[in-house]
């Protein structure tokens, strides 16, 4: 593959917004691969810690060729800042990193070596991360090393019922987004899923990479730092956004579908935080756009009520601590469930681990397992299994 005079073969797009602590290390990771066949742009999102300076630093630093960095009057979230990046991107190919994750050593070695033999339209690569599962194996086991064409890929991704919504994971040619159209919606959170989706959907071809390329930090406060209202709108708008995507075959449905449950279970996930009086106002207020799509909160919090409806004696845990966690922890509240421990594996959390948790024998024990990855959900549901505890039942959301 040849580039044009004044083209780089890859353009790594970072929004960073209050990134002080980790920004450094996030640009130390790709300049000190020193590849002049890089350009990399960090768009500021009107920060009020040191990211500018930071910014200003490296563009002393870094040739003017291979860094670009851009500053926002106003913040406007990553989506924002990631279509500046696409716009003032001279890259044949497009990355997307958060600026408090980084690349691993020689990964871009092997970037530029995929996309040279195989030229895909999208790459779909793999990474480690700060929590279990600590690489996205899961995913990745379902896949081999290769060229796929789209409907192949859908076929398995669909099949398989995976998911994928972050744009990291993802590596895209510019002049699939472009040609298409494609970019980041104006909501602030779930901004990453209409972008990769489209991406998938306007390809001809995919190169799935088993090897991890970057280390990615799953945040403790993530969904749950959003304001409520805000992340209602969010899920609407995302909902109403796939409901009208276009379906051109059997593949695509089915594709698009299963994103479809998945955005309606985060939304219902969202009512959790409410009591039920709050829950049906705010249902209300926009049933009326999701009526003829049979949208029905009832039957998501149906399957939580009856599994803890007049259960006495009972030991209720959760796994995990993240945003449904702590949602469905909310709604047992005001249910006037007690939860007796919840469980994560994000080292950060300093929690009990799940195999060395003392467990009451004398007590059923129920388990809510808080994800809505289907393989992540097995691996969880395995893991209590073999602890071989009397009278525990499960419950999961996927």
């Amino acid at each position: 593959m040849k580039t044009k005079k004044n083209n780089k073969l890859l353009t790594i797009i970072i929004p960073a917004f209050n990134a002080q602590k980790t920004l450094s290390k996030c640009i130390n990771s790709i300049i000190n691969q020193k590849k002049n066949w890089l350009e990399l742009i960090v768009i500021d999102d009107n920060s009020n810690d040191k990211t500018l300076e930071i910014c200003k630093k490296y563009k002393k630093k870094v040739s003017k060729n291979n860094f670009k960095f851009f500053s926002l009057k106003k913040n406007k979230g990553p989506g924002f800042c990631r279509n500046i990046g696409i716009k003032k991107s001279s890259g044949i190919f497009l990355a997307f990193l958060d600026s408090d994750d980084f690349f691993l050593k020689n990964s871009l070695d092997l970037l530029k070596e995929i996309i040279l033999k195989k030229n895909p339209d999208i790459l779909i690569n793999n990474n480690m991360r700060n929590k279990k599962p600590f690489s996205n194996n899961f995913f990745f086991s379902s896949f081999s090393n290769k060229i796929y064409n789209k409907y192949e890929f859908l076929k398995i991704f669909s099949s398989k019922k995976l998911n994928i919504n972050e744009c990291w994971k993802i590596i895209a040619k510019k002049k699939i987004i472009t040609k298409n159209r494609i970019f980041f919606p104006p909501v602030y959170v779930g901004e990453d899923q209409c972008f990769v989706f489209e991406a998938i959907l306007n390809s001809k071809n995919i190169f799935v990479n088993k090897k991890p390329i970057i280390y990615h930090y799953s945040s403790l406060s993530g969904l749950s730092s959003s304001n409520l209202s805000d992340m209602t709108l969010s899920f609407i708008f995302l909902l109403d956004y796939f409901y009208k995507i276009k379906r051109n075959n059997v593949y695509e449905n089915i594709f698009i579908n299963e994103k479809v449950k998945y955005l309606e279970t985060f939304l219902y996930i969202n009512f959790l935080n409410f009591k039920n009086t709050q829950i049906l106002k705010i249902f209300d207020k926009f049933y009326s756009k999701f009526k003829t799509k049979n949208l029905n909160h009832n039957k998501f919090v149906f399957k939580i009520d009856k599994f803890i409806n007049k259960k006495k004696n009972i030991n209720f845990y959760i796994f995990s601590n993240n945003y449904l966690g702590k949602s469905l922890k909310n709604y047992l509240k005001y249910n006037g469930i007690k939860v007796n421990y919840v469980f994560d594996d994000n080292p950060k959390f300093n929690l009990i681990e799940l195999e060395k948790y003392k467990f009451k024998k004398d007590l059923k024990n129920y388990f809510f397992i808080a994800v809505v990855d289907l393989q992540i959900y097995k691996k969880i549901k395995n893991r209590i299994n073999s602890l071989k505890i009397n009278n525990n039942r499960i419950l999961n959301f996927v």
